[in-house]
């Protein structure tokens, strides 16, 4: 039965992320991870077309929310990046 427990989850999810750091597992983008950009952008090759096709077809970010926002850097194109969000405070902000 699932149980929402978000603070022990995120508690764990670190010391799960560096044992599975060695085989360049990748986070899945429906589940809760706690990797952020610079870590996820070197597991994905094409990860720079990735952001520049949706800076292209998505020039005004409607189609991007918050927690694409500070999982992908969008530095580049001008677009503020906050590295230092927790996904603890984006499940509070869905609620």
């Amino acid at each position: 039965m699932w149980k929402p427990e978000t603070d022990a989850v995120m508690a764990v999810l670190p010391e799960i992320e560096a044992k599975l750091a060695p085989f360049q597992a990748r986070p899945h983008w429906a589940k809760v991870f706690t990797m952020e950009s610079r870590t996820i952008e070197p597991l994905y090759p094409r990860f720079k077309d990735f952001r520049a096709l949706a800076q292209e077809f998505d020039t005004k970010g409607k189609f991007r929310n918050r927690f694409i926002r500070d999982h992908v850097d969008w530095r580049q194109f001008g677009i503020p990046f906050n590295p230092s969000h927790r996904l603890s405070e984006w499940y509070s902000y869905r609620k």
